[in-house]
């Protein structure tokens, strides 16, 4: 804060920073003259030397300082943020840890932060009750926005109404926190994903967005693991072929290593045995019920070419749900 004040730089505080304490004052002068880091690079450059001084990061007591570049302006790198429902793993936090932090480390990246966006943090889920989650994720990588809650489950009211949506705003400053330490946020509550269109954090989404393009920042989310379809094939021994005809199909108790329970929404697996049996299925991303299983959200008989209709359904349910990429469309951007 003192560097910014000696440069009479304008700092965008985060909610804890506002909590904490109130924003030095500062002369007039010293407002209009210099350029804010959320005024884009075309000010920076403007100022010349100055301006050259400015780009860099500096994080002091709590307070994240940015260039205009990083701030998400035109012509920098995007950030990229996933909406994500834990219904099914309230047993199996761990197992989703182990395997979203495997995702991100093969993707560059440090284990993901989560923000919580209930209104209260309650259920019958143990993984996610009260401060459960918090705990197993750890402090500096969670953070709980209860006022991007369902304000309808206080009421019993059907529907979603966002108690609060200017805390939109505070997410989008988390999701640039962690992106200093190259973590990815996930923003989460307990819905399926194909219950996303009745899910308030649909509505979540789309305020993150317009807050994004407010602020001219290139923001992508995308429903967790995000990515586009994918084909791969599964082998199954005897007992795992006759337990994968149903509503998953069985990987067995480790987590693989090849990114098979971390696939995109919408891809294709063809299931076979050493028998020469197989089955081409939709699927998505895994979930833990004593061993890893991938939902079969679509079957169709044998190996196989190429299924058109298959394709389709699946487009259909990525689009229905989704689980396709969203981009705040900051024009000129990056």
């Amino acid at each position: 804060m003192a560097w910014a004040d000696r440069k009479g730089v304008e700092v965008s505080r985060c909610a804890d920073c506002l909590q904490r304490s109130t924003p030095p004052q500062r002369p007039p002068a010293a407002r209009s003259n210099q350029p804010s880091l959320a005024s884009g690079p075309q000010g920076l450059r403007r100022q010349g030397k100055r301006g050259a001084d400015l780009d860099r990061s500096t994080v002091s007591a709590g307070t994240v300082v940015r260039s205009a570049a990083a701030e998400g302006g035109v012509g920098s790198h995007r950030l990229l943020a996933f909406s994500w429902g834990y219904w099914g793993w309230g047993n199996a936090v761990p197992q989703f840890l182990e395997a979203a932090g495997s995702l991100e480390a093969s993707k560059g990246f440090e284990p993901p932060a989560f923000a919580d966006i209930r209104l209260r943090r309650n259920g019958r889920a143990p993984g996610f009750v009260g401060t459960a989650f918090e705990d197993a994720v750890g402090e500096d990588r969670y953070r709980w926005f209860p006022r991007l809650g369902n304000a309808y489950i206080a009421t019993g009211e059907a529907g979603v109404r966002i108690a609060d949506p200017r805390e939109a705003g505070q997410l989008l400053d988390f999701i640039k926190e962690q992106e200093l330490v190259r973590r990815r946020v996930i923003f989460f509550c307990a819905c399926l994903t194909n219950r996303l269109p009745l899910c308030h954090r649909h509505e979540v989404a789309a305020l993150l967005l317009r807050v994004a393009r407010t602020r001219r920042c290139d923001l992508t989310l995308a429903e967790w693991p995000g990515g586009e379809p994918e084909t791969r094939e599964v082998h199954l021994e005897r007992m795992q072929w006759q337990q994968a005809r149903g509503a998953s199909t069985p990987l067995g108790p480790e987590l693989r290593r090849d990114g098979l329970a971390t696939l995109p929404w919408g891809s294709t697996v063809v299931v076979a045995d050493d028998k020469g049996r197989a089955f081409r299925a939709i699927t998505g991303p895994a979930c833990f019920r004593k061993e890893w299983r991938l939902p079969n959200l679509e079957i169709v008989e044998g190996r196989g070419p190429t299924d058109r209709g298959l394709e389709n359904k699946a487009r259909t349910f990525r689009t229905e749900f989704s689980c396709n990429a969203r981009r705040a469309g900051i024009r000129g951007a990056g």
